[in-house]
């Protein structure tokens, strides 16, 4: 898999992840936990993912602010890491 494919997957994956902590708003025990663990998949994927991306300059540092602040999200969530 070439560099452009999987940036582009870790950041549909980045999106996703956001979109499922967005839906934990929504107050339903079961859609929260579901919502959770979608989001910590998505979180996985991209750590799965990282190390075989070579980001440069202002990309990298905006992709890895942008992961920083979902890790953040995810640790408010209760996940732990």
């Amino acid at each position: 898999m070439n560099d452009v494919t999987l940036v582009e997957l870790i950041e549909a994956e980045l999106k996703s992840g956001l979109e499922h902590l967005t839906r934990m708003s929504e107050g339903e025990p079961s859609v929260v936990q579901e919502a959770r663990r979608g989001a910590r998949r998505c979180y996985d994927n991209i750590m799965e993912r990282l190390p075989k991306v070579a980001l440069s300059g202002k990309r990298r540092v905006d992709f890895l602010g942008k992961l920083a602040g979902f890790r953040s999200r995810l640790v408010l969530a209760g996940e732990e890491f």
